[in-house]
Order: structure tokens, then C-alpha cells, then sequence
């Protein structure tokens, strides 16, 4: 083990048993950035018995990520999320995520990604015409029906202002069971009887 330690890039001191554990912490890219900024472009972190190497340049995530991608398969994070997921482009690997990827590659077309710039500039103005002078917004929810808006025309062409909120709603949940512990733990962790699971199964928000 004294070996392996050695060969690793520098990083934070791990907090005994539970490492570091930046997603869970009020501003995880605040902490990362100060990381990256403390040890480099390369840094490693433990988060329980997950092993992290971060990159931070831009080269090096294109090695990983387009010029030697074959060398590499998807994290634990996202391979624990299959589940919620399923076996998309975003959670596949090899010959399964290819053809994903080419099914999907007409969608981000230079040409395609113009029009989508229209429509995002559309409806974001469209939204900030019905914002007034000292009224109290709550960001997220009016970015999340932005978004849900925006996908529905780019991606479907249909109009889902009717269903925004029970769209944005089920979204939050989504986000919910995948953020922070749940992101690491395994599938198990999604049958305890905590407020954002009861959610979950019912379709409400969680608590909080």
C-alpha cells in the first residue's frame, strides 16, 4: 500500500475512515476549485472506499474523455446510477454507447445547434417579460421549467406549458436521488425510508 500512496498525485489529507467527501459539502465546486488550485491539474482524493483522480486541464480530460477513451470505462458513480438512468448514452460502454452516440449525433449538428440558440433566446426573453420590478423569484424552479421548455422544443418540438410543472417537479426528485450520497452509494441506499425516497416512490418533493 506504501508503494501505490507514492505514485499517487498530491491531494488533501484524508479525514480517517470517510476520506473526503466534497459533494457533500455546502460548496462542492468551491472546494474543488480550491484543490485544483492547491495541488494542479492532476489531484487525488479518497471519498469512503472510492478512489477520485481529478483533472482539471482541459488536455488531459480530452485524452480520457475522445483520444484514448477506449482505455477507460465509466465510474462507479455512474455505473450506480443504471438504475435510474438505464443503459443510455450517458451510463453505456463500448459498442452499446457507439451506437447511442451515432443515433444521437444529428441532433448536435452545427446547424441544429444554431436554431436551438433561437429557441433558448425565445423563450428566455419570453420569460423575463412576465418578470416585474420587486418581485420575489424562486431561481431554480424558473430555470427548471426554462430548461424543460427548451428540451421539449428542441429535442421533440412540442409545447409542454401545461405540464411544465409536473415535469420540473419529477425533475427535482431526479435531482434529488442523484445528488450527494446517493451519487456513491449503491441501489440499497434508495430503498431506506428517507424524505427525498417516500418522494420518489409517491411522485411528490421532498421535504426541505
Amino acid at each position: 500500500m506504501p508503494e501505490i500512496r507514492k505514485f499517487r498525485p498530491p491531494g488533501p489529507e484524508p479525514h480517517f475512515l470517510i476520506g473526503n467527501f466534497p459533494l457533500g459539502s455546502r460548496d462542492p465546486l468551491g472546494l474543488l476549485a480550491t484543490w485544483a488550485h492547491q495541488f494542479g491539474d492532476i489531484f487525488y482524493y479518497r471519498a469512503g472506499w472510492i478512489h477520485v483522480y481529478f483533472l482539471n486541464h482541459p488536455d488531459h480530460i480530452e485524452s480520457v474523455l475522445l483520444t484514448h477513451h477506449q482505455n477507460f470505462v465509466k465510474d462507479r458513480v455512474i455505473r450506480n446510477s443504471r438504475w435510474l438512468f438505464g443503459e443510455g448514452l450517458l451510463t453505456s460502454e463500448g459498442a452499446h454507447w457507439l451506437r447511442e452516440r451515432r443515433l444521437s449525433q444529428p441532433a448536435f449538428h452545427r446547424e441544429r445547434i444554431a436554431s436551438y440558440a433561437r429557441t433558448m433566446t425565445a423563450y428566455t426573453e419570453e420569460m423575463l417579460a412576465t418578470w416585474r420590478d420587486g418581485e420575489t423569484r424562486d431561481i431554480h424552479q424558473e430555470m427548471m421549467h426554462l430548461t424543460v421548455k427548451i428540451v421539449a422544443k428542441v429535442l421533440f418540438n412540442v409545447e409542454v406549458t401545461e405540464e411544465t410543472d409536473k415535469v420540473a417537479s419529477a425533475l427535482n426528485v431526479l435531482m434529488q436521488q442523484g445528488s450527494g450520497g446517493r451519487m456513491v452509494a449503491s441501489r440499497v441506499s434508495t430503498l431506506l425510508a428517507t424524505a427525498g425516497n417516500v418522494a420518489c416512490a409517491t411522485g411528490g418533493s421532498p421535504a426541505g
